[in-house]
């Protein structure tokens, strides 16, 4: 396998040029790029991702912990995600912990050690146990999704108008003539299904006497 010394010596320049070259980090002359982009495809060589992160502080890697996989639209985000990361050259290392959080930590510190340059965790609770283990990687850029009201300051949030949503839904119904409502908000002791139940009873807009057709239903 090629090395770097390899192709500085096919090019007749210092492995620092080649180093240049690939990276983009100083000018060098386009006789002299030209010249070390030939010897690289002459070689096969191909850059060590390891090295080159330490080089150049980023791995060109995002990590996405899912910490449960029961809401339906989850795989959604992440084929998006996926799709969004090819196309801006980005690896996207998943990992699935299934409400399991020895696997929370075990994803979390192996992103880590691979250096990722941000994480996204789509969690739909919000544990002590894991807001202390998020903490632990507040140096990394980090988005949480689906988390309803924010819970912490060391972290960016996509957060769920559960409640405009349900109030939405509600509004609609009761414009268009119905009257006896059922209603499945999620589970009730996470934000979203609270959020959710709240906006439509707040959207419905009829006293309780005249919301007696309306069943609700956490799950």
């Amino acid at each position: 396998m090629a090395t770097i010394k390899d192709v500085a010596k096919r090019a007749n320049v210092s492995t620092t040029t080649v180093s240049h070259v690939i990276n983009k980090t100083r000018f060098v002359a386009e006789e002299t790029r030209n010249a070390v982009w030939a010897a690289i495809k002459e070689l096969h060589y191909s850059p060590s991702a390891v090295a080159r992160s330490l080089k150049v502080n980023h791995t060109k890697s995002i990590g996405l912990l899912a910490t449960s996989s029961e809401a339906a639209y989850f795989a959604e985000i992440i084929e998006a995600v996926e799709k969004n990361c090819f196309q801006k050259g980005y690896t996207l290392i998943l990992g699935n912990a299934w409400n399991n959080l020895e696997k929370q930590r075990a994803y979390l510190s192996m992103m880590a050690q691979k250096r990722v340059d941000g994480l996204l965790v789509m969690c739909s609770e919000y544990p002590e146990p894991l807001l202390a283990m998020l903490e632990e990687y507040r140096h990394i850029p980090m988005v949480v999704m689906d988390w309803g009201e924010a819970k912490a300051d060391f972290t960016d949030a996509v957060i769920d108008n559960a409640f405009e949503g349900g109030y939405m839904a509600g509004r609609y119904l009761i414009e268009r003539g119905h009257r006896e409502i059922g209603v499945i908000p999620g589970p009730l002791e996470r934000n979203t299904g609270a959020g959710r139940l709240a906006g439509f009873y707040e959207g419905d807009g009829r006293s309780d006497d005249q919301s007696a057709g309306k069943l609700d239903c956490a799950g």
